[in-house]
């Protein structure tokens, strides 16, 4: 492509609301685990290494004809690493605090990555981690969605259920 790259273009329909849900399948001469999994991390939903396999990707076309549609967002987002500090209750009932970071934020709403088990639905508690690791409690936040079958790590898109307090995107 003249102007951009492929990863540009697969990290430019993820961000932008009117192209998220399109599902980019990424066909490349590049071989590699990492390159891969950076798409993977993009929003590509399939990877094909050259010479392709088309059987291999007939069979992956019809999957995706075949699931359920996500929901749009409810509002616009962009990519952005925040540190938060997410505590709250396990799927096994076992309490969790943990940092991680955000992948995308919204008004009221982010994607992040979590390697504890959490039900969607359940409530958590949202801090910022600051420069220095100190926290800044900012509200209280819903599980919407997780996704754990696509990624190697589990990511889930938190709502918040009130304003947040000092969030990013104000």
């Amino acid at each position: 492509m003249p102007r951009y790259s492929g990863l540009q273009l697969c990290q430019s329909f993820a961000s932008f609301d009117s192209t998220q849900l399109i599902p980019v399948v990424v066909i490349s001469g590049e071989s590699g685990a990492r390159t891969k999994e950076l798409c993977r991390d993009l929003g590509a939903v399939a990877y094909f290494e050259k010479p392709v396999d088309f059987d291999a990707l007939r069979s992956r076309l019809g999957d995706l004809l075949q699931e359920r549609r996500k929901d749009r967002r409810s509002e616009a987002r962009v990519r952005l690493r925040v540190g938060v500090g997410l505590s709250g209750v396990d799927q096994l009932g076992e309490r969790f605090d943990v940092v991680s970071k955000t992948e995308n934020v919204g008004r009221r709403s982010f994607l992040c990555v979590c390697g504890v088990a959490i039900k969607e639905g359940s409530r958590i508690e949202i801090h910022a981690v600051l420069p220095g690791g100190d926290k800044q409690h900012l509200g209280q936040a819903q599980i919407v969605r997780s996704e754990w079958n696509d990624t190697h790590y589990p990511r889930y898109a938190c709502r918040f259920t009130e304003k947040p307090a000092n969030w990013v995107l104000q």
